[in-house]
């Protein structure tokens, strides 16, 4: 991104208020974000918010909006529309109310593409934690109540969401030292 479109992108927020009087800053933590990636965070905090963000709300705007690209239709989640919504009911005026209109999928249906998986410690008296499959002592010493805890699904190291979603954490990470080392050099 050059500093002109970058500049047209901080004008379109003037009209919130406590706009900063120099851009230097914003233009230091954000010249690393490709120019649409900035355009779609631009337009968010415009539709959101009444103050002028700073650079590292505006960086999680640009997140928030951030187009993944898709890989091929492996890769895609929730992607596959139901022909027809299932009908949750009828209005007195006829209106239909549909209950679904996709059907979500996941690469993981034990975790659901979070990367934790619940687990139960201790014996199960009653039916009411039926959605816990994993029975196991969760490592604590001594005597205690049975509880639920979590760990790492099985699919936590090779999971393309989760794969993903850590590389675009660890790339927005490493970009304010490479600045602020740039700065340091000069």
């Amino acid at each position: 991104m050059t500093r002109d479109e970058f500049n047209g992108e901080m004008v379109r927020m003037l009209g919130l208020r406590f706009a900063p009087s120099t851009m230097d800053t914003h233009w230091e933590g954000l010249q690393s974000i490709p120019a649409a990636d900035l355009h779609r965070g631009v337009t968010r905090a415009i539709l959101s918010r009444s103050e002028f963000p700073t650079p590292a709300e505006l960086r999680a705007d640009c997140d928030a909006e951030r187009v993944i690209p898709q890989d091929g239709p492996s890769l895609a989640r929730g992607a596959e529309v139901l022909p027809e919504p299932i009908p949750l009911g009828v209005l007195p005026d006829g209106t239909v109310l549909p209950a679904a209109t996709h059907v979500w999928t996941y690469f993981c249906d034990k975790c659901s593409d979070a990367g934790w998986q619940s687990c139960w410690c201790g014996e199960i008296a009653t039916n009411r934690w039926h959605w816990i499959a994993v029975h196991g002592h969760c490592g604590r010493y001594g005597e205690h109540p049975p509880h639920e805890w979590v760990r790492h699904c099985a699919c936590y190291d090779t999971n393309p969401k989760l794969l993903r979603e850590r590389e675009r954490v660890r790339k927005y990470a490493q970009e304010p030292a490479e600045t602020r080392r740039r700065g340091r050099a000069a």
